[in-house]
C-alpha cells in the first residue's frame, strides 16, 4: 500500500474509533491560532494552516519504515503532509499535489520554520 492508501485506511479507522480523523487541536494548538500567527507574518492560506496543523500531530506515525514510538510530526515527508491535509483533514481520497509544496511548505522554510525538536505549547 502507498501513502494514499495508508492515509485512507487510517482515516477510516480513526473515524470508526474516535468519530473524527483529526481533533480540534494538536499539542493544544487549534487551526484558528495557527491562522492568527500566519496572518501576522503574511503567510496565511488554507493550505499553510493545514500544513502547520499536520506538523503538530503527535499521534503515532503511519510511515512504513518509521521507528517504533515516533509521532507523525517527527519526520513527515512532503507526501505524508500532503496526505494528512487532503485525506485526514479534508476527507478527500487524494493527497495534495507534491508540486504544491512550494505554496504550503516552502514559505515556512523561508521563515525559518524547521523542526528542531519537540513542539511546545506557546504561552
Amino acid at each position: 500500500m502507498g501513502v494514499v492508501d495508508d492515509a485512507i485506511a487510517l482515516r477510516n479507522k480513526l473515524i470508526s474509533e474516535e468519530g473524527t480523523a483529526v481533533p480540534e487541536e494538536f499539542s493544544g494548538i487549534s487551526k484558528t491560532k495557527i491562522a492568527e500567527v500566519l496572518q501576522r507574518i503574511d503567510r496565511k492560506t488554507p493550505d499553510m494552516v493545514d500544513a502547520v496543523f499536520s506538523l503538530l500531530d503527535t499521534r503515532s506515525n503511519w510511515f512504513s519504515k518509521a521507528p517504533i514510538g515516533t509521532a507523525f510530526k517527527d519526520g513527515a515527508a512532503t507526501a505524508h503532509v500532503g496526505a494528512h491535509i487532503g485525506i485526514l483533514q479534508r476527507g478527500q481520497n487524494t493527497k495534495l499535489d507534491r508540486e504544491g509544496r512550494d505554496y504550503w511548505l516552502k514559505p515556512l522554510w523561508e521563515k525559518g520554520g524547521r523542526s528542531t525538536g519537540p513542539i511546545e505549547k506557546p504561552c
